[in-house]
């Protein structure tokens, strides 16, 4: 079963348990590249995490409420 074949509520929940690998990402980058690069990485993965939450979220409310009808 790939990814792009799951439901809404699936991809929800799979981001929600990758999130500690992005804080681990981070940390990592905090003390391996410089600290200015290290900011923008920070504001990057912290962005995409929080679309990608945003989206599949309501992309599975939607599913939802067609799926009740």
């Amino acid at each position: 079963m790939t990814y792009w074949s799951w439901s809404y509520k699936r991809k929800f929940i799979w981001n929600l348990a990758l999130i500690p690998i992005a804080i681990v990402v981070i940390v990592w980058g905090f003390y391996s590249v410089p600290k200015n690069v290290a900011i923008i990485q920070t504001l990057i993965v912290s962005l995409i995490a929080l679309t990608t939450q945003i989206y599949t979220y309501t992309k599975w409310k939607k599913e939802e409420i067609k799926g009740e009808i």
